[in-house]
């Protein structure tokens, strides 16, 4: 009780400080992330860490932070919009869990423990930024040979804990634990490429799956200091007005058009992050 006044107190307090323009900022930006998330998948981190370092100048574990906390916020919208549609994949999203959320939760306590060292802070910094770097360009081939490659069979109908698939949780979740990526940007190729399914229940499945990392991460991040709560909360509120409008796009674009329009969101967000770091 009292930690929920001393959190509400906290963004009041932050919120005297933003002028009109640093809200609209904010929310503006959120209602991007919202639309690009619920139509593509693509949002929590690849999007919102590229803005966050680009255009509010924080930390890169910073960045990650509240990205996470974003994410998780941002995908119970998200989330419920894909369950009413029928884009999830039950099984496949409990095997990537299965891999993912450990490998996660060790991850993220060992980046702050890092940053929380002096002496290593500067360090794991520029570790996890060029990590999300390397992580975007990973996907941007991942996307672009999806539609080269077809899926096993033996994939889609073997047992329902299939190593493969929890050893390619686990990598994810390492990825996401350290970066914030990983919701749409390695997920996506996992669930279409390596599972076969569909663009949409691939989107549907990997926002579900994101939402449970997310909120793993984000709880762990905030609890060693590392998000801007309020910003997520503006960024969040943006959200439910991009959100919804993803829904009705989504019925009326192809698999290919979604497919081109998640290459093209991932493209720019590689030339943000390779603006903040050569700018930096």
């Amino acid at each position: 009780m009292y930690y929920g006044v001393d959190v509400f107190e906290t963004l009041l307090a932050a919120l005297a400080d933003y002028t009109a323009v640093d809200i609209t900022l904010r929310i503006f930006f959120g209602a991007v992330i919202g639309l690009c998330l619920g139509l593509t998948g693509v949002g929590g981190g690849v999007l919102i860490i590229p803005i966050l370092r680009g255009v509010f100048a924080m930390s890169p574990i910073m960045a990650v932070g509240t990205a996470s906390l974003c994410a998780a916020m941002m995908k119970v919208n998200a989330g419920f919009m894909h369950l009413r549609v029928g884009n999830v994949e039950w099984k496949s999203i409990t095997q990537v869990l299965c891999g993912a959320a450990p490998a996660l939760l060790l991850t993220s306590m060992g980046i702050i423990s890092l940053s929380e060292n002096p002496e290593t802070a500067a360090m794991i910094n520029q570790v996890v930024e060029f990590l999300i770097i390397g992580v975007i360009a990973f996907s941007m081939i991942a996307m672009t040979k999806r539609s080269n490659i077809k899926a096993e069979p033996d994939q889609k109908e073997s047992g329902f804990f299939n190593p493969k698939i929890i050893m390619a949780g686990a990598a994810t979740g390492i990825v996401m634990g350290a970066t914030g990526v990983g919701g749409g940007i390695l997920l996506l190729p996992l669930l279409s490429v390596t599972l076969g399914l569909d663009m949409k229940k691939s989107v549907g499945s990997s926002v579900i799956i994101a939402l449970v990392l997310s909120t793993a991460a984000a709880l762990t991040y905030s609890g060693g200091g590392q998000s801007d709560i309020l910003t997520a909360v503006l960024l969040v509120m943006g959200s439910f007005i991009g959100i919804p409008l993803a829904g009705l796009l989504m019925k009326a674009l192809s698999d290919q058009r979604l497919q081109q329009i998640s290459l093209g969101l991932i493209t720019i967000s590689a030339m943000v992050m390779l603006r903040s770091v050569f700018s930096s």
